[in-house]
């Protein structure tokens, strides 16, 4: 354990031997599985919730998105909250780790609670119950997922081990989004009946009940594993400070690579939420498929996210982190910009070649977004003798959750405007407006998220010899 001490807003000093560069290969193990928890919560709810709240329970599409978003927004209160608790807890066994307890067991009710709402039709009550079982899901998404990733930083110092620590985070979060996605495929369309023209798949709100204690039980197990697993991990003790508020604000903010990177973050999310929200519809709507088509989309990026994150891991060695996330959004780009071309009746390999595209852009988003931030936090440490840790995840996670209530919003709204009516068939009329509502979600706004994010990796200067040249000067100052 490292426990810094300071008094004001004067640089940390971390003495040589307290530097931890490489982890064991159980604690990355069992720090991961937490992250594949998450990744099943949040992309199962990414995926099928705005679906889920038109086709089964009957709200209107623009509704659905303003509920999500405002359960969304509330992330303003709960995330920083966790952060300042989880920065200012008390434990032998570490600091954050007792909120990765208690989340553990919000979340598991609360994905629960999401897919089994019991009212139906397009009204006030039902947009309140809707609303109510949100705010749980996100409450408890805040209190395991903000302590989660604030561990990170606090358990190594090496710059690269860093990257391969979010590396492992990468594998385990696209084995969740699987079980989220394609998971949520399969059952979905073994579970579903056929009707209609062609044969469409229709499911009922049995069928999303069964999915979501599926989902219940991966969640809970993968976030017990890694509270129970982290025990031993290096952790930071709170810093007391007689800085005002005012000043300490300033120098969080003034953190100007933290704040970069997590402003590209939220342009990479923007847009990967916005195609979560909206695949659905181009799978079943505009291309005519079954739900149980989704593994196609889904196993695909998870194969090459194992392939790739080691890789992307060493190439970062050779053209620094920056570069390897620049080649995450290029890919980002290039897969959404290939939805364009998508038709009905198209060969089944097209829909495989788009989803290993996602799995390069994923991997390289994910893993190189989190080592950077990490970065930038100690050098807010090195800096200022506060760890923060919990504030930037929080600011981090905030801006993650609003990205994944924005995109579904513009996606819902789009459909609205388009006609969309799940109670009818897409017909000539309308046909060409929804699919072009349904594009908005899986390539425009993700097209242009990614231009957003290669502008502003641009103005990131942090790397390793930056960071080893504060390191030094931090220990000259002492």
């Amino acid at each position: 354990m490292t426990a810094l001490t300071a008094t004001g807003l004067a640089p940390a000093t971390v003495a040589p031997a307290a530097l931890e560069t490489r982890l064991p290969l159980s604690l990355k193990f069992n720090w991961a599985c937490g992250n594949f928890g998450v990744a099943v919560v949040l992309n199962s709810v990414g995926a099928l919730m705005l679906f889920y709240l038109t086709t089964v329970v009957g709200i209107a599409g623009w509704a659905a998105g303003v509920i999500l978003m405002v359960s969304k927004l509330y992330d303003l209160v709960s995330d920083p909250v966790a952060g300042w608790l989880s920065d200012r807890h008390r434990s032998p066994a570490g600091r954050r780790r007792p909120f990765l307890l208690w989340g553990a067991l919000i979340n598991t009710v609360a994905i629960i609670l999401v897919f089994t709402v019991p009212l139906h039709g397009n009204h006030w009550s039902v947009w309140m119950y809707v609303l109510f079982v949100n705010l749980i899901y996100t409450t408890g998404y805040s209190i395991y997922y903000v302590p989660l990733l604030a561990m990170a930083p606090e358990m190594t110092d090496g710059f690269h081990e860093r990257s391969v620590l979010q590396g492992w985070r990468v594998m385990f979060s696209a084995l969740g989004t699987a079980v989220a996605t394609v998971g949520s495929g399969i059952v979905l369309g073994q579970l579903g009946h056929r009707t209609g023209v062609g044969g469409r798949v229709v499911n009922s709100a049995a069928d999303y009940a069964w999915l979501s204690v599926l989902f219940g039980v991966f969640t809970f197990a993968g976030m017990i594993t890694a509270w129970r697993g982290t025990r031993r991990a290096r952790f930071t003790e709170h810093v007391r400070t007689t800085a005002s508020w005012r000043a300490q604000v300033s120098s969080f903010f003034g953190n100007r690579p933290a704040i970069i990177i997590i402003g590209v973050k939220m342009a990479q999310l923007i847009g990967i939420a916005s195609t979560g929200a909206a695949m659905l519809f181009m799978i079943v709507e505009v291309l005519r498929r079954s739900p149980g088509d989704l593994p196609w989309i889904g196993l695909p990026s998870l194969a090459v996210s194992f392939i790739v994150t080691p890789l992307l891991a060493r190439l970062s060695e050779r053209i620094g982190k920056r570069g390897g996330y620049l080649i995450g959004a290029a890919c980002t780009g290039i897969g959404a910009g290939a939805w364009i071309f998508a038709q009905p009746g198209e060969p089944l390999y097209y829909l495989v070649l788009r989803s290993a595209i996602t799995g390069v852009a994923f991997s390289a988003n994910v893993m190189f977004s989190m080592s950077m931030l990490n970065d930038a936090i100690e050098l807010d440490a090195l800096r200022t003798g506060l760890r923060r840790e919990g504030m930037y995840t929080a600011l981090y996670s905030f801006v993650e959750k609003f990205g994944y209530a924005l995109g579904p919003a513009a996606v819902g709204l789009a459909l609205s405007l388009a006609g969309f009516d799940k109670t009818a068939s897409i017909t000539p009329e309308n046909a060409a407006a929804v699919r072009q509502a349904t594009l908005l979600g899986v390539s425009y706004i993700p097209v242009g998220c990614a231009v957003v994010a290669s502008v502003l990796l641009g103005f990131y200067r942090l790397d390793e010899h930056t960071l080893q040249a504060s390191r030094v000067a931090s220990l000259n100052r002492a």
